[in-house]
Parts: structure tokens; C-alpha cells; sequence
């Protein structure tokens, strides 16, 4: 089963989970916004090499202590992500940051204890740097939603 995790916004990135390996990629940025067409590209790329089966996007939401600017920015960058994949024809799945955490039992952690699990469950991926939190959390999405499929397949 092959599995996209994405972790939104401008610093975002892309995870795409199959087996036991994972390839990492930060989002397509161009102009101080997330480019839709080079995701869609990836995606599309990356779908055509091997299917993938589906796509986790984490969900977000405004918080008012950000201030509209990066609101509007955060909902802007998520409508460039959706219509990406959807454009890619690709089954999307919106997971809440708590409960993706929970599952991986980061729940209430900060984002260093989110690369250092990503670190032993990938320990040839790059999350070594204090920056590679997007990718780590990217992957652990793809993998919370791995686990999701196949515990829906094993329910059924």
C-alpha cells in the first residue's frame, strides 16, 4: 500500500510511505506561496511511477493568535494543497493534528520528539536538522494513515 502524508503551509512537506521506506519532499514554493501546478506535477508523477492509494492532508485551522495575515495565508496554502490532489484524482483523507498525534503517541509533545520518532522509524530519511520537523511530521501522517487503511481493511 502506498500512502501521502501531507503537513500544510509554506514550510510544509510531502511524505509518500511504501512499505518500509519513505521518500520526502517540501512543498513547491514560489512567490511566498505554495505552487499548485508543481504539486499537482508530483503528484502526479509520483502516482503514475507506483499508484498511490491515498492522501492525508493534515487538517488546520485559524488560530487568532496568528493574526489574519498568516491565517489567510494557512487557508490559502491548504486551498492550493486540496485542489492539487484532487486535480491528481487521488483519494484524500483531512486528519486533525490530535488525533494523528495521539496515535503516534506524540500527543502533548513538541515537534523534536516528532523527528526523533521519525528518525527510528526511518533512520536513513533526513530529519536530523531542527527544520525537518515538516518532513518528519509529513511521514508520520503517511503513517498514521497506513495504519488507518489497514485497519479499515481489517475491519471489513
Amino acid at each position: 500500500m502506498r500512502v501521502v502524508g501531507i503537513d500544510p503551509g509554506l514550510t510544509g512537506a510531502l511524505a509518500v510511505l511504501n512499505g518500509d521506506g519513505v521518500a520526502l519532499f517540501d512543498l513547491p514554493v514560489m512567490k511566498g506561496e505554495i505552487n499548485g501546478y508543481a504539486l499537482l506535477g508530483e503528484l502526479v508523477l509520483a502516482h503514475d511511477v507506483d499508484p498511490i492509494d491515498a492522501v492525508f492532508l493534515e487538517e488546520t485551522h485559524a488560530m487568532p493568535q496568528n493574526g489574519s495575515k498568516a491565517n489567510f495565508s494557512q487557508g490559502f496554502s491548504m486551498g492550493a494543497i486540496v485542489t492539487a490532489v484532487r486535480s491528481a484524482r487521488l483519494p484524500m483523507h483531512r486528519v486533525a493534528p490530535s488525533t494523528w498525534k495521539q496515535a503516534m503517541g506524540l500527543r502533548g509533545k513538541d515537534k523534536s520528539a516528532s523527528r526523533h520518532l521519525a528518525s527510528e522509524l526511518w533512520p536513513m530519511a533526513e530529519f536530523k536538522l531542527v527544520k525537518h520537523h515538516n518532513r518528519a511530521e509529513a511521514a508520520l501522517i503517511a503513517r498514521y494513515g497506513l495504519l488507518h487503511l489497514i485497519h479499515q481493511e481489517n475491519a471489513s
